[in-house]
């Protein structure tokens, strides 16, 4: 993400040593997303990783319904005790002045990002050229082993271990798919900016009215438009590991041998694949995700940007157009979840909205949103910009 940060279409946050003063509840976006700053503003909000979980979309009925994979239907338990810790939740300007800036009275209010100007190099000549900028970075064989190193250095139990490649893979993958971004959109206008932001929305009126539900979003990037409008960006770096599923060992095997074919399955339980992306292009579980973040980064957003890219089949990029009618519905339902299970310390039952009508309606509702989905391009996997390697090869994806 630092070579990221050096492009220069893109414009970075601040350290969060160097944020000194909070003037607007809306200031804490500058704070970047590994910080504490961050971490600690989600205590006690519903953000957008849990917005699908306490509308009821991860329940077996709602799930089904809305044609959600069986694997993303986890219940509502981790949005019900994230909601439930509101005596650490970071509401009032006078608290986020004093809990989230560094003390450094002879510090000014914000200093930008120092620039690598080393690592991109823009071309002097009018000649057609793929990306914004040359990516003149290339990894050593030292930065190679030390990320192997990192990686391998990790226990993590078995049943973890696939969740724990998808996080690896989507962290490692983050600044590349919002680099294909760029670089797209700037093949349309030259004149548009990337820009880094941090959780969007504390300065809504619902937040700062005192209403006991907060609401709060992070896109992974934003994007600006000479003529002053904005989308929000989020990427999704779809892992290409899956576990290997193996015949049983026949009966007949002696014990010996069926060790040694333990062994080496267990070298191979999992498996790198190729897959392309098929409809539905935008998965129905992340539409409340974009829709919050158009929510929180404000009325100037009226559509919001994702790109899904993969290891070997390009990636796809699509936009969503804002309906406010469902986000007000959404805050409804959002609403009745804090005051139903929250508030009254009572943790939510399997499917609790279902038997409501007016919730049967949202549901359908967000099904017909797939008309608000447009699939802008596909991009093909020799088009997108990645590091050079050792002599001039690309480093393995899990060593970026």
């Amino acid at each position: 993400m630092d070579h990221l940060r050096s492009h220069p279409m893109f414009d970075p946050l601040p350290l969060p040593t160097r944020i000194h003063s909070i003037n607007h509840p809306e200031d804490v976006r500058y704070f970047r997303q590994e910080s504490w700053q961050w971490d600690a503003l989600h205590y006690g909000r519903c953000t957008t990783s849990k917005a699908s979980a306490a509308l009821g979309f991860l329940e077996p009925n709602a799930g089904k319904a809305l044609g959600i994979p069986v694997g993303f239907r986890k219940g509502a338990m981790e949005a019900y005790e994230r909601l439930a810790k509101q005596i650490g939740c970071i509401q009032s300007l006078e608290d986020m002045q004093v809990l989230l800036t560094t003390d450094d009275k002879d510090a000014t209010y914000y200093q930008p990002h120092r620039k690598q100007s080393w690592l991109w190099k823009i071309p002097t000549s009018n000649q057609t050229r793929p990306f914004a900028a040359r990516y003149a970075a290339r990894q050593t064989a030292v930065e190679r082993e030390q990320r192997r190193k990192e990686l391998k250095s990790r226990k993590i139990d078995d049943h973890r271990l696939i969740r724990s490649f998808r996080l690896d893979w989507g962290n490692s993958q983050e600044a590349t798919s919002i680099l294909t971004a760029l670089n797209y959109f700037w093949q349309k206008d030259p004149g548009i900016r990337i820009k880094e932001v941090g959780m969007c929305g504390a300065g809504l009126p619902h937040n700062i009215t005192g209403e006991s539900l907060q609401v709060g979003a992070t896109p992974d990037a934003l994007i600006y438009y000479p003529n002053g409008t904005v989308e929000a960006l989020e990427v999704k770096n779809h892992c290409p590991l899956i576990r290997t599923h193996f015949p049983q060992i026949p009966s007949h095997v002696d014990s010996h041998e069926r060790n040694t074919i333990k062994r080496n399955r267990q070298r191979m339980r999992y498996t790198f694949r190729r897959k392309p992306i098929t409809e539905p292009y935008l998965p129905i579980q992340y539409i409340p995700q974009l829709m919050m973040e158009m929510m929180c980064v404000g009325p100037k957003c009226h559509s919001a940007v994702m790109v899904r890219q993969t290891a070997l089949e390009g990636a796809l990029i699509i936009r969503l157009y804002r309906d406010d009618t469902w986000i007000d519905e959404m805050m409804y339902w959002l609403s009745k979840f804090q005051e139903d299970f929250v508030d009254k310390q009572i943790p939510p039952r399997s499917n609790f909205f279902w038997k409501n009508p007016r919730y049967r309606k949202f549901l359908e509702q967000t099904r017909n949103l797939t008309s608000n989905v447009e699939l802008l391009d596909h991009i093909p996997n020799d088009a997108i910009q990645r590091m050079s390697g050792i002599r001039g090869h690309i480093p393995h994806p899990f060593l970026e």
